[in-house]
């Protein structure tokens, strides 16, 4: 589908497919705004309550499902960042691992509902609530995750 508009737009004119694209972004943007004023009072709910939703990416990757909410809290243990209640968003049906969703269902409050996750996740993008947790399985900065597990050192492992 994505490649049948590209094509569409690729055979107009030059300044009607830029205007197009342009057209696209701000449409884009505007949404975001939307969403960010819409959210706002959930979001500052949620952070007067202390709870984030940070963006665990790649949950049906076996990898990035163990590594980033491990590394999170060990940071969290580790006093690197401060201690917060935690809403994790996955679908069961796009998860790796449905036994590890459990494990880290007595860490998180895990919400695995592809209806409310999907309300839910703008939340995991919102100033007020979201965490990156992006540098903790990256390929180009592998060494964060290391670093990590080196200076966990005596603390009991969490697997």
């Amino acid at each position: 589908m994505k490649t049948r508009i590209r094509e569409v737009i690729q055979s107009l004119p030059w300044g009607l497919s830029k205007l197009i694209f342009q057209s696209y972004r701000v449409t884009c943007r505007l949404g975001k705004y939307v969403l960010f004023v819409i959210y706002l009072p959930a979001a500052a709910l949620l952070r007067a309550l202390n709870f984030r939703v940070p963006d665990f990416c790649h949950l049906d990757r076996i990898g990035h499902l163990l590594a980033e909410p491990d590394c999170y809290l060990k940071e969290e243990r580790l006093g690197l960042i401060s201690k917060r209640r935690v809403i994790m968003l996955t679908s069961k049906k796009q998860v790796a691992n449905h036994a590890a969703i459990e494990y880290w269902n007595q860490y998180f409050a895990v919400v695995t509902s592809p209806m409310i996750v999907r309300l839910l996740r703008p939340l995991s993008w919102h100033p007020l609530t979201r965490f990156d947790t992006s540098k903790y399985a990256v390929a180009i900065n592998g060494q964060q995750s290391f670093l990590k597990y080196k200076r966990y050192g005596e603390i009991d492992p969490l697997f």
